[in-house]
């Protein structure tokens, strides 16, 4: 250990004004505060675009086209961009989970009360050195160099990273993005086009359905009937019993006259309601007569030249979407790998690096030995 009397360096002072001074600056941690902010968005963009895409290929391989003549595998052709895009999600959130980190420790190392941290560091350190206590002023001052780097490195690996991203890699990032999104899109078109498959109605299935109604209809009708029946019946007990009731000179009384009127109209109805249940009879006749005649009691699944031809247009609608999506297919897969590779490298690697340096840097500061003079006599 040194003996004597000690004074501090002479240019420790403005080293510890200077560093505080620029500590304070928030134009700094201000530069580095922006592009984390803005490449948690764009990256929350492309992860929302890639979780899109799986939902839509998730939602068309789900779809069964299979109809006669019309069958098509869409789980093949979008199995490669299943599988793509759910590693893809799977390394975009870590990316994303990492700058956010990022920013965390940014705004730890930012904030006022670390600021107000490095500045009590350096009045300590001054005021050790102007104590002549050489072994306090060399911890202090370590101590004080090594918050002062810790805080103004972090923001320096922010800004580098920054500026490589937005001279090297943003503007293939943007382009890579917007191919990604063409995909979805066409996407969306597919998935819209086989949802709207048009409405097919088969031969047998149309005259089945015209069975049915007129089953149902016969049915009301029978029910409506029997309640005539016994309507008919109880007014027919009515009229006997004021029939019977008749004066001496037999004229029919008003309640007669007003029953008899009744039952006539309840046998009107129920000569009706018979007549048209003849009429469902017929019908439903004539309907297995078509049926026989086109032979669609044996083969019940036969289409209509209407139904086929709408398949057909529709399957062609199809195939050129796919078709489309098929040769669109080796530039999403270019696009996504390029995007994959600039997040990780922006978000990941280059921080690492950056933060080794750090370390190192740390270390080196740890290590150093700060020499104070003695005083002159």
């Amino acid at each position: 250990m040194r003996t004597g009397n000690y004074m501090p360096h002479p240019g420790l002072t403005l080293l510890v004004v200077l560093a505080v001074g620029v500590c304070w600056l928030p134009v700094v941690s201000g530069l580095a505060e922006a592009w984390t902010t803005g490449s948690i968005y764009s990256v929350s963009a492309i992860y929302a675009t890639s979780r899109g895409i799986n939902a839509l290929v998730s939602v068309l391989q789900g779809t069964t086209i299979d109809f006669p003549m019309v069958n098509i595998a869409l789980g093949e052709v979008l199995d490669p961009v299943n599988d793509l895009i759910e590693r893809f999600s799977g390394v975009v959130t870590l990316a994303l989970g990492a700058l956010i980190l990022q920013k965390i420790m940014l705004q730890v190392v930012s904030a006022t009360a670390f600021n107000l941290a490095v500045s009590g560091l350096g009045l300590l350190t001054i005021a050790a050195s102007a104590m002549q206590r050489p072994s306090f002023t060399s911890v202090l001052l370590r101590l004080f160099l090594l918050t002062v780097f810790v805080r103004l490195s972090l923001s320096l690996v922010f800004i580098l990273t920054a500026s490589l991203d937005s001279v090297l890699l943003e503007p293939t990032d943007t382009a890579s993005h917007v191919q990604m999104q063409d995909y979805q899109n066409s996407l969306r078109g597919l998935n819209m086009m086989v949802s709207s498959k048009p409405p097919l109605q088969k031969d047998s299935d149309r005259l089945l359905d015209r069975l049915s109604k007129l089953s149902k209809s016969k049915r009301d009708y029978q029910s409506q009937l029997a309640q005539l029946h016994l309507d008919i019946t109880f007014m027919e007990s009515t009229v006997s019993v004021l029939k019977s009731r008749r004066s001496l000179f037999g004229v029919e009384s008003a309640a007669e006259q007003s029953a008899n009127a009744e039952l006539n109209e309840l046998r009107l109805q129920a000569e009706e309601f018979s007549s048209s249940i003849g009429l469902i009879d017929d019908e439903a006749a004539a309907v297995f007569q078509q049926m026989d005649k086109a032979g669609l009691s044996e083969n019940p699944g036969a289409w209509t030249a209407a139904d086929i031809g709408k398949l057909f247009a529709w399957k062609e609608l199809v195939n050129a979407q796919l078709e489309s999506m098929e040769d669109s297919l080796s530039g999403f897969v270019d696009s996504a790998m390029t995007l994959l590779v600039s997040i990780v490298l922006k978000s990941i690697l280059l921080p690492l690096l950056f933060f080794y340096l750090l370390w190192w840097g740390s270390k080196a500061i740890w290590r150093y030995e700060h020499i104070l003079r003695t005083k002159l006599p």
